[in-house]
């Protein structure tokens, strides 16, 4: 696609500048976003409303929506480069150049002493229109200002995010690659930060977003009254997974699947010798045959960890 500089009835611009403007630092931290909600508008920060309270930035890593949900990745990426190709010029016999498009601007990063497992999660990005916003060295965000008041996460190119792990070698540590083509509708003088004294949350540190997480249940423990599960992430070894620790009775749901109905907890008890694993006590009994469906309530504890696969395991009674 080729960058419009100008039309017929453009304006000329004027160069002069402000004694003071602020400039962008050192690129630190990608956050992915979706390009579209479902309803299929953009994703933006309306910088015209209350952007400086932690209520505002969780729920946007939080949003129960996936299509608005944002996805920050590891801060303090290394090697980061952002090349841009060169212009593309048509010429003529004559020696006449004109005009056809801007070079194509690349991203490449490096995630140093990060999982292998990284890999998949970020590729599954590459799925879907996904767009980018940075968290900086000043801990700005950037992003680009199509319309005043809105700023927009930079579209990704499709089919252009890649993720690749390259083992430690004697000189080395482990890392995670990462590269990507911006879309080439992408302007440079479209780039625009917000400062990070205007956003009041500091982006490198305090945001997060959330965490995959799986149970399997006990089958030694459960009767009509009570279960236990055992609550995990995607990282560890391939025979002990990290467990998700420190939760409690409010950060949790139980659904009845087969009565269709919502039932009560009377205690979730994590196990003190056995880190993850927890004993769910009902408030009521069910029927033996029933199957129970466990879920995560919106807490502030639970709210970092994502269940999405959680509906696919179901809790047998006994």
């Amino acid at each position: 696609m080729s960058s419009i500089i100008c039309t017929c009835d453009s304006p000329v611009k004027h160069l002069g500048l402000p004694n003071c403007s602020d400039a962008i630092g050192i690129l630190l931290r990608p956050i992915l976003v979706p390009t579209y909600k479902a309803d299929g508008t953009l994703n933006f920060v309306d910088t015209t409303s209350t952007i400086s309270t932690s209520a505002f930035w969780d729920a946007l890593q939080y949003n129960t929506d996936h299509t608005a949900r944002y996805y920050p990745l590891p801060a303090n990426m290394e090697d980061v480069q952002t090349p841009k190709g060169e212009t593309v010029y048509q010429e003529f016999p004559s020696g006449r150049k004109s005009y056809v498009r801007d070079g194509v601007r690349t991203f490449m990063a490096t995630l140093p002493e990060k999982p292998a497992k990284l890999v998949g999660k970020l590729k599954s990005k590459g799925c879907s229109k996904f767009s980018v916003f940075f968290i900086d060295s000043n801990g700005a965000l950037v992003g680009i200002e199509k319309t005043i008041g809105k700023l927009y996460p930079m579209p990704i190119a499709d089919n252009t995010l890649n993720s690749i792990y390259n083992f430690a070698t004697d000189t080395t540590v482990p890392m995670v690659m990462l590269q990507w083509e911006f879309d080439t509708s992408i302007q440079d003088e479209q780039i625009a930060i917000i400062n990070a004294s205007d956003i009041g949350v500091d982006l490198l540190t305090e945001f997060n977003g959330k965490t995959d997480t799986n149970i399997s249940q006990v089958p030694a423990a459960r009767s009509t009254t009570t279960f236990s599960v055992d609550i995990y992430n995607d990282y560890g070894t391939a025979k002990t997974k990290l467990p998700v620790e420190g939760l409690v009775t409010a950060d949790f749901t139980v659904y009845n699947v087969t009565d269709s109905t919502s039932e009560t907890l009377t205690s979730a008890t994590e196990d003190p010798l056995i880190p993850g694993r927890y004993a769910f006590v009902l408030s009521g009994a069910e029927t033996a045959t029933d199957i129970l469906r466990l879920g995560l309530s919106t807490t502030d504890a639970a709210k970092p960890f994502d269940d999405g696969t959680w509906s696919d395991v179901a809790i047998a009674l006994q």
